[in-house]
């Protein structure tokens, strides 16, 4: 078995191309079938959660949820939601 010494320039450069592609994928999971990034206003995320807007507005300022904002205008991403479900999902007892 033989083995080669690799540079810490291919290295790095290595890591950043992985961590350009990774962005890449992060973003394209993002767009709907017109290329169009997903969004979600504050009504479709109490429709999809199921919350009224106070606790919508709890989530957002403890952390809990990501988004987005434009004046007074909240936006939230697929990623958002994801990473918010994520984190509060609980596993079935067996």
């Amino acid at each position: 078995m033989s083995y080669e010494l690799i540079e810490s320039e291919k290295i790095n450069l290595l890591f950043l191309t992985l961590s350009q592609m990774w962005e890449k994928i992060n973003s394209l999971s993002q767009l709907d079938n017109n290329n169009k990034m997903i969004l979600y206003s504050n009504q479709d995320m109490m429709t999809l959660l199921n919350v009224n807007s106070k606790l919508l507005k709890k989530y957002r300022d403890s952390g809990k949820l990501g988004y987005h904002q434009e004046q007074d205008k909240y936006w939230y991403t697929k990623t958002d939601l994801d990473h918010f479900l994520g984190k509060n999902h609980f596993p079935a007892f067996v």
